[in-house]
């Protein structure tokens, strides 16, 4: 099922010392609440490609001046930090977000006291996963009906009210109740009290309440291992460092290969590129020598990387001989260098950038091909694989991992299994990002410089994520013995589709 690898990842931050959450008690005064706001505003309409791509210029402004007019009287972080959520929220793009701190990770592991549990949302519940407090009572599995009085419907509502997310995609949104970012959220949004009565519903379907005192997620998760509730389920979920590229074949799926890719990775453009060259003929050397003729491509939990790795992937796996043009075009709005500070741009390198930039008559700029006026075109790969092709998306597959399903649905090259991506199936808005720490507040806000345009077919449901041909959800008791249901489903349609081609 979904791969928890954000756990391994918060593990791995364990080391910090534990701080006081000073942003509860934090008050900015209206000269403060300006400029920061103002230096939002101004990065947002110089800079943001896709400001008005899903919500019109009218409702945007409308937005940023409603904000605006509040600031006159001074407010606390947390209120002010719902207001650059808010505003982030109308823009629609999961690359328009902001945390409270620059140290995220800092800030949601030690900073902050929350409810103990690193919870899972499945199917708009939201389950215990590991308990993290030393009550014996909550089991994992145990699913959460309320928070000090608060439904999880209601608190819910708060998070998807805030959450970021791409065009109208909103089936995502329950990843905001996995880990670090469940804790970052009803921290800030919902309640920051130092002692939860929770309301349960138990393994056997019955209400049970118990109170929990507050802990920081650093001290939840050293308790995973004292609490013996946990012990079980733990080891299910232990795992080691994740592979860029990991191919498997499954010993119950004849003729049947996985690639699973965690991330689409590398130091540089094309550090990826040829990492990606590498391992495909790498693996389709080994899938010819045994006769594979079904391939599962696993994109679940991939948030993305480089966009060359998409490109490079469908190379491998096109049907036709025809060069194609994997993006259709990329939009640009940046006109000077004012925000160059906030990101991994020097001086130099816009000089370079704006050759690539052609200026329309709406102010915009369209992203051309340097070495030419004709498109930028991959050619397929002469070894490509010829065989049956199946992919596996949910929503933790984003950015250009989205956008690399996106590309291999609209050619049809194979079967989709799982759950909408949370990324826009004909492109998000990405490439390079600005960085930024606003100065007073110091929320950490990121916002892309390109709006890139897949050259894709519509999908018929527009403004959404990939969704896939058979939409295929996990069940709590798959939760407690880590059964991948959506890869077992594809396993059942390779056996099917077998028995069809078999000789009467």
């Amino acid at each position: 099922m979904k791969r928890l690898s954000l756990l391994a990842v918060l593990i791995g931050n364990l080391s910090f010392g534990q701080q006081i959450d000073t942003l509860k008690t934090t008050v900015l005064s209206p000269k403060q609440l300006k400029e920061d706001f103002q230096l939002y505003r101004k990065m947002l309409e110089e800079t943001h490609p896709g400001l008005y791509r899903y919500t019109s210029k009218e409702h945007m402004q409308s937005t940023l001046d409603s904000v605006a007019s509040t600031l006159v009287k001074p407010k606390s972080f947390y209120q002010f930090y719902k207001d650059i959520l808010h505003i982030g929220a109308q823009i629609r793009c999961t690359h328009s977000y902001a945390f409270p701190s620059k140290k995220v990770s800092q800030y949601s592991m030690n900073q902050i006291s929350t409810v103990p549990f690193y919870t899972y949302g499945m199917n708009e519940k939201v389950y215990v996963l590991f308990n993290g407090s030393m009550n014996e009572g909550i089991k994992p599995g145990f699913e959460i009906l309320s928070i000090n009085g608060n439904s999880i419907e209601s608190i819910k509502e708060q998070f998807y009210t805030y959450a970021w997310s791409d065009a109208s995609i909103e089936s995502s949104k329950i990843r905001f109740f996995a880990g670090s970012l469940f804790w970052m959220f009803y921290h800030a949004l919902v309640d920051k009290s130092e002692r939860f009565d929770i309301t349960f519903k138990d393994l056997d379907g019955k209400l049970q309440m118990f109170h929990v005192k507050a802990l920081t997620p650093r001290t939840s998760m050293a308790n995973y291992k004292k609490n013996p509730v946990n012990k079980s389920i733990l080891k299910k979920y232990k795992q080691g460092k994740r592979k860029m590229f990991k191919l498997g074949f499954p010993k119950d799926a004849d003729k049947t290969a996985t690639i699973s890719i965690s991330v689409f990775g590398g130091d540089s453009e094309e550090d990826a590129q040829q990492k990606t060259r590498k391992f495909m003929d790498m693996a389709i050397k080994k899938m010819e020598k045994v006769g594979v003729e079904s391939l599962i491509i696993d994109l679940r939990s991939n948030q993305g990387g480089w966009d060359i790795v998409g490109s490079e992937l469908l190379s491998y796996l096109v049907k036709s001989d025809e060069p194609f043009e994997y993006w259709r075009k990329g939009i640009a709005i940046i006109k000077d260098t004012t925000f160059l500070k906030y990101t991994e741009y020097s001086y130099q390198d816009w000089l370079i950038a704006k050759k690539e930039l052609k200026e329309q008559p709406d102010g915009t700029f369209l992203v051309v091909n340097p070495d030419g006026p004709n498109p930028v075109l991959t050619q397929p790969k002469p070894n490509r694989f010829k065989g049956d092709l199946y992919f596996l998306i949910q929503e933790t597959t984003g950015s250009a991992a989205s956008e690399f399903a996106g590309a291999a649905k609209s050619r049809n090259l194979g079967t989709f299994v799982g759950s909408e991506t949370n990324a826009a199936y004909d492109g998000g808005n990405s490439s390079t990002f600005i960085k930024m720490t606003l100065p007073n507040s110091g929320i950490y806000v990121n916002s892309p410089l390109v709006a890139g345009y897949l050259n894709v077919k519509p999908q018929k449901i527009p403004n959404r994520g990939v969704l896939p041909h058979h939409e295929v959800n996990f069940i709590r008791d798959d939760l407690l013995i880590r059964y991948d249901r959506q890869l077992e489903f594809v396993k059942g349609l390779i056996r099917k589709n077998d028995k069809k081609t078999e000789s009467p």
